[in-house]
């Protein structure tokens, strides 16, 4: 069953400042993306991979595809990563096996991103590709920020000037100069099924130098803590970021799902949830997090997950908890 396309809205931000700084309309294109309106100020926030995708094209039409990713994936290190993705790859001791956490993590980063590694005699190629459906967008802008990624990774163990012996892209188009001038040994290939790396087996095997053996033994548990996303979680981190901007229609929620809105209705039945139901567990959640907060004014937190004034808040809230706000925030208080 096709998973929810959502990304972390971190690697689309790394595309709006490249755009802003060559003159794009960035405000007005977002504005038309239906993409959440505070976009840039939420990095963490999961977004729609579609609707990102439409974004760019929308946005970064003078500019070619290979190049603007090019660019945007020049400005990605592991440090755009989420902190704990970062963790659970730099745990590991080697090439090999922060490659194989990347693969089992990498769906907090992007869940239509698949990596895996297939041998080919004493080479391995890396393999990184993103699973959305055609009519989805073009995926050309993300080709570059996808190889990217992984060859970071084996640099931290290889070394900053490392190189890949090929790459190769789905996209048919010229690879950008700029690209040829700093892979100038590397052969770099188009128009293929995959986006990919190959490299020698022995490159993954190395031990990154600044790795210290006593944590080799003990690899963190990425399994517990990168739980897979599910449909309703899915629905849920891409809500999330709408709520200060009021009611989240549902056809624009099963947009974000890659479906009609009846085929999404009936995706939540089967879960035995409506979409109202998700609407107001998300708000729920939202300002629980919020009330912990001692400093959180109870006015500014019923704005902030999308109630009009803080009388609806108060009534919504306690019919989830059975007690008002401000009586929640006295019981959780320490």
């Amino acid at each position: 069953m096709r998973r929810v396309p959502i990304a972390r809205a971190a690697h689309l931000i790394l595309y709006t400042d490249l755009l802003r700084a060559m003159g794009a309309p960035v405000d007005r294109d977002l504005a038309r993306s239906h993409l959440p309106s505070r976009l840039e100020d939420m990095p963490d926030a999961y977004i729609s991979v579609p609707l990102g995708l439409d974004f760019l094209a929308r946005c970064g039409k003078d500019a070619m595809p290979t190049e603007l990713g090019f660019l945007a994936g020049n400005l990605m290190t592991l440090g755009t990563f989420d902190r704990a993705v970062q963790a659970a790859i730099l745990a590991q001791p080697t090439g090999f096996a922060r490659i194989e956490a990347l693969s089992r993590v990498v769906h907090r980063e992007n869940s239509a991103v698949r990596v895996r590694m297939r041998r080919e005699g004493a080479q391995v190629r890396l393999i990184c590709d993103l699973h959305v459906p055609a009519e989805m967008g073009s995926t050309a802008y993300s080709e570059w920020l996808k190889l990217h990624a992984m060859i970071s990774i084996v640099r931290s163990v290889a070394g900053a000037g490392w190189c890949p012996a090929e790459m190769t892209f789905v996209c048919a188009g010229k690879p950008v100069t700029e690209l040829l001038e700093a892979f100038g040994n590397t052969r770099i290939l188009v128009g293929q099924p995959h986006n990919s790396i190959l490299l020698s087996s022995e490159v993954l095997a190395r031990v990154c130098p600044q790795h210290p053996a006593t944590r080799a033994a003990s690899p963190p548990q990425e399994e517990a803590v990168f739980e897979a996303w599910d449909f309703v979680a899915a629905i849920r981190a891409a809500i999330l970021p709408y709520l200060g901007d009021g009611h989240l229609d549902i056809a624009l929620a099963a947009k974000i799902a890659g479906m009609s809105k009846r085929t999404f209705q009936r995706r939540l039945e089967k879960n035995g949830l409506t979409y109202q139901q998700i609407e107001q567990q998300v708000r729920f959640g939202a300002a629980c997090k919020l009330l912990a907060d001692p400093d959180n004014k109870i006015i500014d937190i019923a704005f902030a997950t999308g109630y009009g004034n803080p009388q609806h808040f108060t009534r919504a809230f306690r019919r989830i908890a059975g007690i008002t706000p401000s009586s929640f925030r006295d019981i959780a208080a320490p």
